[in-house]
């Protein structure tokens, strides 16, 4: 049953997911001015894909990061622990944007400063 209720999910999300307004643009903006763009979220990785590539964004990520791919799901911080390792990323040098009370509980495990809209330095406590 919960298979069938993903897979009926999977095909709405398809015709029914938007983008905010000026969120391809803000996004481009970043890539070309050198700001490598990643993706944690509670979808598995394939989902991932096919949505940014639905969407027409996943040209603009480096990597993205699913739940099927940790042990702790968000709020815990292992998504962005593993694009770290993955990348040799500074967390002193990154911003988290979120959506979600997870990503901010997230930011917040890093030690972080979230704010939902604007994004927020990720600096861990020495």
């Amino acid at each position: 049953m919960f298979a069938e209720s993903m897979a009926e999910y999977a095909l709405l999300e398809d015709d029914h997911v938007r983008l905010f307004p000026g969120i391809v643009k803000t996004l481009t903006q970043l890539k070309l001015a050198g700001k490598q763009l990643f993706v944690c979220s509670s979808k598995t990785h394939p989902e991932i894909a096919h949505n940014l590539e639905n969407l027409g964004l996943l040209d603009l990520f480096v990597d993205f990061v699913g739940a099927d791919e940790v042990v702790n799901y968000k709020p815990a911080s292992d998504e962005i622990d593993l694009l770290v390792k993955r990348h040799g990323l500074n967390l002193s040098e990154s911003v988290m944007l979120g959506d979600a009370k997870y990503d901010i509980r997230m930011g917040k495990m890093l030690a972080a400063r979230p704010a939902p809209e604007l994004g927020a330095p990720l600096n861990r406590p020495a």
